[in-house]
């Protein structure tokens, strides 16, 4: 839900209708993992891959827009 909150407030988005829904509401099994993630270890270490943080590639996809747009 977090994520979800930062992509609203990116946008400028109403973050009230944001609401919590169980795994049941939408036909899963069970609610996911609240902490999920890659090891990035080797990706890092053979590749140099250098991650993005997630707040600043959410930046960087609101300015690419804006500039399409122009």
């Amino acid at each position: 839900m977090e994520a979800v909150k930062l992509v609203a407030d990116t946008w400028n988005l109403d973050t009230s209708k944001i609401h919590p829904i169980t795994a049941e509401a939408i036909g899963q099994h069970r609610n996911r993992p609240r902490t999920t993630g890659f090891v990035l270890d080797k990706a890092k270490s053979f590749l140099k891959y250098q991650p993005t943080p997630f707040v600043a590639s959410l930046h960087a996809i609101k300015k690419q827009l804006e500039e399409y747009k122009h």
